[in-house]
C-alpha cells in the first residue's frame, strides 16, 4: 500500500531576494508550521543581475513585474529597506490583495486583540500588544515591542529591537530604524524615516527624517512612489 504523503504544500514566490527574502526562506524551511504548509518555489526581484541567479539554492526568476505569470503561487512581501521603502505600495500595485500570504512567526506573540493586515511579516521574538493595528503589507522585524494602542500604517517597516509606546501612531510607508524609540501618543507621519538609535519624544511631520537623542529634523525624506 502506498503511504500518504500528507497535504501538499502551496506554492510561494517571495517578492525581493535580498535579507528579508531570505529571512522569509529560512521560515519556510523550518520544521514548523509554516513549513509544513508552505513552499519556496523561487524569488522575484527587479535587479535584474540576480535574474537567473540562486539565493540558497532557490531560484530568482525574473522581474516583479512578471507575477501575472505564476497563476497558482502566493506571494510574500520581502521588499523593502531604507533606501526604497517608500516605493513598496507603487511596486506592489499590480498584484490583487488576496494573492499575498500574511506570515507571523511562531515565535512572535500577538495579542489576540491586535490586527494584522494582509501582506505583512511578523518576525521571531516581536511583541504586538492589545488594541494594536498593523496595516497591510508592513514588515516588523525581530525583538521589537509594539505596546497596546498603537497604529502602524500601510507599507510602514519597523527595524530590530524598536520600541513603540502605547498610543504610538506611525503613517504610511515609513521606515522606523533598529534600536530605536518612540515616545506615547507620538505621531510620525506618512513617509517619514526615522534613524537607528533615535528618541522620538514629539510629532514628526510627513516625509521628514529625524535622527538623535532627543530626535532632531535632518532633512526631508525622498518621495518617491
Amino acid at each position: 500500500m502506498e503511504k500518504s504523503r500528507g497535504p501538499q504544500k502551496q506554492n510561494v514566490i517571495i517578492l525581493g531576494a535580498g535579507g528579508t527574502g531570505g529571512d522569509v526562506l529560512d521560515w519556510l524551511e523550518e520544521a514548523g508550521p509554516l513549513g509544513a504548509t508552505y513552499c519556496c518555489t523561487g524569488f522575484l526581484d527587479d535587479d535584474e543581475r540576480k535574474w537567473g541567479s540562486k539565493l540558497r539554492g532557490v531560484s530568482v526568476l525574473g522581474p516583479l513585474g512578471t507575477a501575472t505569470d505564476y497563476p497558482k503561487a502566493v506571494f510574500v512581501d520581502a521588499l523593502g529597506s531604507p533606501r526604497n521603502f517608500a516605493r513598496r505600495a507603487a511596486l506592489l500595485a499590480a498584484i490583487p490583495q488576496d494573492r499575498f500570504l500574511t506570515l507571523v512567526h511562531p515565535r512572535a506573540h500577538v495579542s489576540p486583540n491586535a490586527h494584522v493586515g494582509i501582506g505583512s511579516l511578523i518576525y521571531p521574538h516581536v511583541v504586538i500588544g492589545p488594541g494594536a493595528t498593523v496595516g497591510a503589507h508592513v514588515t516588523i522585524l525581530a525583538n521589537v515591542v509594539i505596546n497596546h494602542d498603537v497604529v502602524i500604517g500601510d507599507y510602514s517597516i519597523v527595524a530590530s529591537a524598536a520600541s513603540l509606546s502605547g498610543g504610538v501612531h506611525i503613517g504610511k510607508c515609513c521606515y522606523i530604524g533598529a534600536g530605536s524609540h518612540v515616545r506615547e501618543g507620538t505621531v510620525i507621519g506618512q513617509g517619514s524615516l526615522v534613524g537607528m538609535g533615535s528618541v522620538v519624544i514629539r510629532e514628526v511631520s510627513p516625509h521628514t527624517v529625524v535622527v538623535g537623542n532627543p530626535a532632531r529634523v535632518l532633512r526631508a525624506a525622498d518621495v518617491d512612489g
